[in-house]
């Protein structure tokens, strides 16, 4: 009688641990096709990003061949998308990185847009001015290149701490103004009237950001490739950051709009296009760009 208890104890037993082993099994399976399913993701969508790089040197090439008033530009800025193409190729694909460079790939666009519109401004002061020799130095003056010195932070973007409490900026909006001397702005869009550039962007709320004082650094760069404002630097790890106004912040997760005003380095500013750039620290947040006539 002991016996089959004990044979039919063990029968159960032995039942027991096969569907245990045989549920492992499965929940082995599905985790490693999960983390295959991933890495397939990730390496996908690197192609995406891959293949938007490659389309936007593309056209490049073509406006390359079709402009000759902008082709050092052209061939200069489409040499830093070819860099950081072959930077992006080289690299280890991550769900962080990848938003990194698709927010470089939204800035370049736009850079882009700001030499189309260049262009055609340039292209009808040619026709306008065809008849007049002695405006043509006029003209190459106001052709000059628009320098850009946005740098990769690929050391930010490879950072270890989960994207989910980076924090984020938005509404970023320089406007160029004369501060009267009862405080008052005034907005223009003359680059002779302004004494300062408004720049006004707010940070993001986020519930699982570390609160306390976070440092936001607002870089202005104008059409000479010059830094305004405060002109100030700082170093993180091996790079130097100059720029025009640091703000500190108290941070406490929810959402903040700043503001700070900007002088130029210079007596007044000049015409042409401005960047407008946001760090945290070394890592960028955002980019617009500003025309002052």
């Amino acid at each position: 009688m002991n016996a089959q208890r004990s044979n039919r104890a063990l029968r159960v037993l032995t039942v027991t641990l096969g569907i245990l082993l045989l549920g492992l099994s499965v929940y082995t399976i599905k985790f490693y096709n999960e983390v295959k399913d991933n890495e397939k993701a990730l390496v996908e969508e690197k192609s995406v990003v891959e293949g938007e790089l490659r389309d936007i040197i593309a056209k490049y090439n073509e406006e390359i061949a079709e402009n000759n008033d902008l082709k050092a530009e052209l061939v200069q800025a489409r040499s830093r998308i070819e860099t950081l193409l072959d930077s992006l190729e080289q690299t280890r694909a991550s769900q962080a990185l990848l938003e990194g460079y698709r927010a470089e790939i939204r800035s370049l666009r736009r850079e882009r847009e700001s030499f189309i519109t260049l262009t055609r401004k340039l292209k009808a002061e040619n026709e306008k001015l065809a008849q007049q020799q002695n405006s043509a130095l006029q003209m190459i003056d106001r052709s000059q290149s628009i320098q850009d010195s946005l740098r990769m932070q690929n050391d930010s973007l490879q950072s270890s701490l989960a994207q989910g409490a980076l924090l984020t900026v938005s509404n970023l909006r320089p406007q160029a103004v004369l501060e009267r001397n009862s405080g008052k702005l005034i907005t223009t869009a003359r680059a002779r009237r302004a004494d300062k550039l408004n720049v006004c962007f707010s940070v993001d709320r986020n519930t699982l950001a570390a609160p306390g004082t976070r440092n936001f650094y607002i870089q202005v760069i104008d059409p000479k490739n010059n830094v305004q404002g405060d002109r100030a630097e700082v170093a993180f790890d091996e790079q130097i950051l100059r720029y025009s106004t640091l703000i500190a912040l108290d941070y406490a997760n929810e959402a903040q709009t700043v503001c700070s005003r900007i002088a130029p380095s210079g007596e007044q500013f000049v015409e042409g296009i401005y960047r407008v750039l946001i760090f945290e620290n070394a890592r960028l947040l955002a980019s617009e760009v500003i025309n002052l006539k």
